[in-house]
């Protein structure tokens, strides 16, 4: 009699993975996901590919500065470049920059670049006139004759424009005529004679013009600011525990304030400033879907409105900017993105939320990051010091890592994200759609992937004899396959090939009996993964135990 036959619950398995779902470096990570990498993207998901190859676009010594304003500028060794050329000299240090209409401006130095005219100076101009060259006379406003508004110098021209806010001081004889704000109406062609508001000073008897004995200064001043954004046609920055907003299209006007005319007629164009009156400094300055965000460690500031009248701002005590991370803040994919003192923060209008889940127990600090509209790129430093660049995929909600760059600034143009290195060297990265002519191709380049474990959803001890890989290398790529048992002893090397087109490869694997194995691919050049299969047989459950 023949007695059926039982199937084998012990026969061989296989475990396929066909969907790469990018960085899980916490003790978790299990089947699938990647322990650990280097120059490895989301690009092609599912599939497990390479990054871009760059373009080198240029090298600068000592840079200390970058970003764009229709076209490319950086900062090095105190001379401020615009498209390539020396435009003006800066000081030695450390630069952030603001954007208005045609300006740039270069903090802490408080200089401007017209991109337009290609004028270099200094937002802060002071004149100091000597004793007895200066007077006060009847002039005009706004082309009509106008009573006590007018100073005028017999020496040299006045540095100031028209519209320019100024302080005046040195009026000893007559302390009225002192001002800490009075904004210029008008002026002389020969910069000597200067028209404010009618009656905006006192003249004690008729005699026109009437001479001043002292020595007067005048002064267009800034504020001392750490970080700059521009929203609604105004520079908004912040310093110490001060916002404040420049004139409405003028980076040259931080006192005006709310301006009322001689005549009562309030004009809201003018500049602002608060203080908040929190602990701690401000950390960083943004502005986001119209609104700027002035950020210390602990507090965001949502500050609103559209007139110096109405402007105002609403604490939000969460998670801001770590201190040293104000260029960590980017946009990708419509949410803003920053290194906070806990790790990446994603605000999307509401409250920040970490996303950095997948970097485990690990925690960062001098974050630069950058956007090409969809990825988020940051370069950090680890607890040891070590840099390394990190990409976060909006879309897809999952990061890779690129390399050990450590990046001093992004600069996003002509439709190509471009990245400054801490040593000089400028390149473009990511998808590049205009490739601008003559710049060399990166050759090719080192790249590893680590995955986490693979226990097959299995509890018990394992045999895996073989793998089945589905992949693809370029012409003149590389590529090796190493394996380890539950984390004992050294990487084995099990397989290594040339580069070919897309197709399955089995790599056999030395027969042992373990509760999980590791996988590293690591190689050079061109190189994507499609499937990922292990064949494995399940043992029994017998175990060691500790009584």
């Amino acid at each position: 009699m023949r007695l059926p036959q039982m199937p084998n619950t012990r026969g061989r398995t296989r475990g396929v993975t066909v969907q790469f779902k990018g960085l899980d470096h916490t003790q978790g990570a299990q089947d699938g996901a990647i322990w650990d990498m280097k120059n490895l993207t989301s690009k092609d998901y599912p599939v497990l590919s390479t990054r871009f190859h760059r373009m080198h676009y240029g090298t600068v010594l000592n840079p200390q500065g970058f970003g764009t304003w229709d076209g490319l500028f950086w900062v090095s060794d105190g001379q401020f470049y615009y498209d390539g050329l020396p435009r003006g000299e800066v000081t030695d240090g450390k630069k952030s920059f603001g954007h208005l209409g045609a300006f740039v401006v270069i903090l802490p130095d408080k200089a401007y670049y017209n991109v337009l005219t290609g004028d270099f100076g200094n937002i802060e101009a002071e004149y100091d006139g000597e004793a007895g060259t200066f007077a006060y006379n009847d002039g005009f406003y706004l082309g009509v004759p106008a009573d006590k508004n007018a100073l005028q110098t017999t020496g040299d021209p006045f540095p100031f424009r028209i519209g320019d806010t100024i302080s005046i001081s040195g009026n000893t004889t007559i302390p009225a005529n002192n001002r800490a704000s009075i904004t210029i109406q008008g002026m002389s062609t020969d910069k000597k004679t200067l028209y404010f508001y009618d009656n905006s000073f006192y003249i004690p008897d008729s005699t026109r013009p009437f001479p001043i004995a002292e020595a007067l200064t005048l002064k267009r001043s800034m504020p001392d600011i750490d970080y700059l954004t521009d929203n609604n046609n105004r520079l908004w920055g912040c310093k110490g525990d001060t916002i404040y907003a420049s004139a409405l299209g003028n980076i040259f006007d931080w006192t005006s304030g709310t301006i009322v005319s001689s005549t009562g007629a309030v004009n809201e164009t003018g500049s602002w400033a608060a203080g908040v009156g929190s602990e701690g400094d401000f950390t960083a300055c943004f502005a986001y879907r119209g609104q700027v965000l002035c950020f210390k460690e602990e507090i965001v500031y949502q500050v609103y409105g559209d007139l110096p009248s109405n402007f105002a701002y609403q604490p939000l005590a969460t998670l801001g900017v770590m201190a040293g991370s104000d260029k960590s803040l980017a946009v990708a994919g419509e949410t803003l993105f920053y290194l906070s003192r806990v790790g990446v923060m994603a605000y999307r209008g509401s409250i920040p939320e970490p996303i950095t889940a997948a970097f485990g127990n690990e925690r960062f600090e001098d974050g630069v990051a950058g956007s090409d509209g969809l990825k988020y790129y940051i370069s950090m430093a680890d607890r040891n010091g070590n840099y390394r660049l990190y990409v976060y995929d909006a879309q897809l909600g999952m990061w890779h890592i690129e390399d050990e760059t450590q990046v001093y600034g992004f600069a996003f143009y002509a439709e190509n994200l471009y990245m400054m290195s801490a040593a000089g060297d400028i390149n473009l990265i990511g998808d590049i759609f205009n490739e601008p002519d003559g710049l060399p191709p990166e050759p090719a380049f080192p790249w590893f992937c680590e995955f986490g474990d693979f226990i097959e959803n299995e509890p018990n001890k394992k045999t895996a004899p073989k793998l089945l890989i589905r992949c693809e290398l370029t012409p003149g790529s590389t590529a090796t396959v190493w394996v380890k048992y539950d984390s004992a002893g050294e990487w084995v090397k099990r397989w290594d090939w040339d580069g070919t087109v897309k197709q399955s490869y089995y790599v056999p694997l030395i027969p042992t009996r373990a509760d999980y194995l590791r996988l590293r691919f690591e190689g050079v050049g061109d190189f994507r993964l499609y499937s990922l299969t292990r064949e494995y047989t399940v043992g029994s459950g017998n175990r060691s135990y500790k009584i």
